[in-house]
């Protein structure tokens, strides 16, 4: 019997993710990616919890997980992870200038989850949400009074008259836009029902329906969102 976290699937080399275990976080990102692309992956958190990512960081050449192996290959950020995967199977363009497209939107959305992060942490990520609580409060009105609108408009126009980001071809971009989409929709369900559009609802759609994709969304391993992670609902952080 198969160990519950490695999925191996076709002739591609084993991967090792390594991530922080019950935190979907930036992890849930590439997860995705390794499902979509139906490869083998080991998930050494899920496996063999804190130790290993602790033990990691200390010794690779980024400043914080997610980490992943593949051979030879170690590397860190969310962004280069998930474009290295998207090169290596079929999620990303061939072409120089949609790769690079590509690796923007990623870049984007990653600024945006820092943003997300920053509200419920404002002062310092050393402090709880409790001890910062009142510049939370003040950061999430200017967000949904302004940021949060204009995320949805930006991702919302590169998908007018098109399923997906970079000519209406599938890639990681997508699969990381799915995952922002759905956090948010997490974290600020109130805002989410008044500020969402068409556009990104019919990509969460598209995206959901993707098999094997939708094989994990309705599994026990898609790590679920919760109030540690990135994305946290906190009800006085959401729309008035």
């Amino acid at each position: 019997m198969l160990d519950p976290f490695i999925f191996v699937v076709g002739k591609h080399s084993m991967y090792q993710l390594y991530y922080w275990p019950g935190l979907p976080g930036c992890g849930e990102f590439i997860r995705l990616v390794l499902e979509h692309a139906k490869v083998a992956y080991e998930d050494i958190g899920l496996r063999q919890g804190f130790e290993p990512i602790v033990a990691m960081k200390q010794t690779i050449a980024g400043f914080a997980p997610p980490y992943f192996v593949h051979g030879e290959t170690t590397l860190a950020q969310m962004p280069a992870i998930c474009m290295y995967l998207g090169q290596r199977h079929g999620l990303c363009p061939a072409d120089h200038g949609d790769s690079t497209r590509v690796l923007q939107l990623l870049l984007t959305i990653s600024d945006t989850l820092s943003e997300i992060h920053d509200l419920h942490h404002p002062l310092s990520i050393a402090k709880t949400y409790e001890q910062q609580k009142d510049a939370a409060l003040q950061c999430a009105q200017e967000f949904h009074q302004n940021r949060l609108q204009q995320w949805i408009t930006f991702y919302s126009k590169l998908l007018i008259e098109q399923n997906w980001l970079v000519r209406n071809n599938l890639s990681v971009a997508d699969l990381a836009l799915f995952q922002l989409v759905s956090g948010i929709e997490y974290a600020f369900p109130t805002a989410f029902i008044k500020l969402i559009s068409p556009e990104l609802l019919q990509h969460q759609a598209h995206t959901r329906r993707l098999q094997p994709l939708k094989n994990y969304l309705n599994s026990s391993r898609r790590q679920p969102f919760n109030e540690t992670g990135i994305f946290r609902h906190y009800k006085e952080l959401d729309l008035a």
